[in-house]
């Protein structure tokens, strides 16, 4: 099932995720790297998780923490959401898709905040492919959903970025909602610029 992060603004200025109670919270400061800092680049960058040193699992490992990990990734200037891909990123330093360095305006070695956190599962999300020739694949439907899958956690307002034929595609996360009777769905909208939806 997706996970989504609810409304980023309302979470940076107030609180940013839910805290279930029996549950511990694994919180670090870690120096941000983009995925080609690390020789696991291109499969850190073609997904919605991070690389994380082997010192944090050993300390995960002794928390009460909800599985799937999820993580909240704060910099001064904003917030993502993320699952682990491995533990094998340098000590002190996490390796993150470029998408989401980008997306929080980081340089290399700069200090993010990494904390464990339970988000609630998404049933409709929006998407909205910035260039119009990802419309013009041959199936962009099956496209989007097998890329889909290396994104445990979405973001309402952020981009992510898929990888199909050598050639790199931007998607808007436009919309995440909970609708109860749905099971989970993802609506492609036009692309920016493209009459109709």
């Amino acid at each position: 099932m997706r996970h989504c992060a609810w409304n980023t603004e309302c979470v940076w200025k107030d609180m940013y995720h839910p805290i279930i109670d029996g549950l511990d919270v694994f919180r670090k400061q870690l120096a941000a790297y983009p995925g080609e800092f690390s020789e696991r680049g291109e499969l850190v960058d073609g997904g919605g998780r991070v690389l994380l040193p082997s010192s944090c699992l050993a300390e995960i490992s002794t928390l009460n923490v909800a599985y799937p990990l999820q993580f909240c990734i704060r910099s001064w200037k904003g917030v993502c959401y993320a699952g682990v891909l491995e533990f094998n990123a340098e000590n002190g330093v996490v390796i993150m898709p470029l998408w989401m360095f980008s997306a929080l305006l980081l340089q290399p070695g700069d200090t993010v905040t990494l904390e464990t956190c339970v988000l609630p599962p998404g049933k409709l999300v929006k998407l909205r492919p910035q260039q119009s020739s990802f419309i013009q694949l041959s199936d962009p439907r099956k496209v989007l959903e097998m890329h889909l899958t290396h994104y445990p956690v979405l973001t309402r307002g952020t981009s992510i970025m898929l990888r199909y034929l050598d050639r790199e595609f931007i998607i808007d996360v436009t919309d995440i909602t909970d609708e109860a009777d749905r099971s989970v769905e993802a609506i492609f909208d036009c692309p920016c610029g493209c009459a109709g939806n």
